[in-house]
């Protein structure tokens, strides 16, 4: 079972899972997938996974797993695993995990096996990861070449290597009345540029200006462009210059978007560019 790192699809933007008892670090909760053979193999390198006191972490199988089918290997009273879908296991630890790594083993209705391997990392922990089978030979990839390769694949939904975040959990009240404020849903950096797609639901929604303010100042906004989507979304995807010595996780700490119906939203969740 051949192994891949693929991408982290959200950073920090808003809880994952339930509470377990605080934690005194500070970490960053992240999103994963982690890509597996279609055909069983012996994993070349055993993924895995971070958890911490104070978070619960989402493990996601891509078929269900066995009854009792899955075992914790000398982390009996440290950390706490059950099933809460067919799919679904939950991993809630009571206290930090290591400097040793636990062993976790799942076994699923397909016959096969997952190995992990669970750790405490100070810098970041897993709010969930998700097994998913790789694409069979052949399967179309989106690899953008130039910026309008790059914006096109926002337009669409499919760019791949992306920073993904959540939406928000309600709608807001703006000047016009109750509407669900559009929500960054991806960005992207390539060179000095950032690519960041905005998702409106329910109607064609148009941003024709777009005001983005970091934490050097304002950004200079170079395209805007839109489609309607399917599901009810439209996406709008904003082209910016990277400002001069931004590094990675450049903190946007206020948008503002005017759309061509003078509509105006202010998204005012800080929103962390790759």
């Amino acid at each position: 079972m051949s192994w891949h790192r693929v991408i982290v699809i959200g950073v920090g933007l808003g809880a994952a899972a339930a509470q377990a008892q605080p934690s005194p670090h500070v970490r960053a909760g992240v999103w994963r997938k982690l890509a597996v053979a279609p055909t069983g193999e012996t994993p070349e390198v055993v993924p895995e996974l971070r958890v911490a006191p104070g978070s619960a972490t989402l493990l996601r199988l891509p078929s269900p797993i066995l009854p009792g089918g899955f075992i914790v290997s000398g982390g009996q009273g440290r950390i706490d695993v059950h099933q809460v879908t067919p799919t679904t296991l939950v991993i809630v630890p009571a206290t930090e995990v290591g400097p040793e790594r636990v062993p976790l083993a799942v076994a699923t209705a397909d016959q096969r096996r997952y190995p992990f391997l669970m750790a405490t990392r100070p810098e970041v922990v897993d709010l969930e990861v998700s097994v998913v089978f790789t694409e069979p030979p052949g399967a179309a990839v989106v690899v953008p070449r130039s910026e309008f390769d790059i914006v096109e694949a926002l337009l669409e939904n499919k760019l791949i290597h992306s920073r993904r975040y959540a939406r928000p959990a309600r709608s807001e009240q703006t000047p016009q009345g109750i509407w669900e404020t559009p929500w960054v849903e991806a960005a992207v950096r390539i060179g000095d540029r950032y690519f960041i797609q905005v998702v409106n639901l329910d109607e064609p929604w148009k941003v024709q200006q777009a005001k983005l303010e970091g934490t050097s100042g304002i950004l200079r906004v170079v395209n805007i462009r839109w489609r309607m989507g399917s599901a009810r979304r439209s996406y709008n995807v904003i082209v910016a210059d990277v400002p001069e010595k931004a590094g990675a996780d450049y903190v946007l700490t206020g948008i503002e978007l005017v759309g061509e119906d003078a509509r105006v939203a202010r998204l005012v969740r800080q929103v962390t560019l790759p």
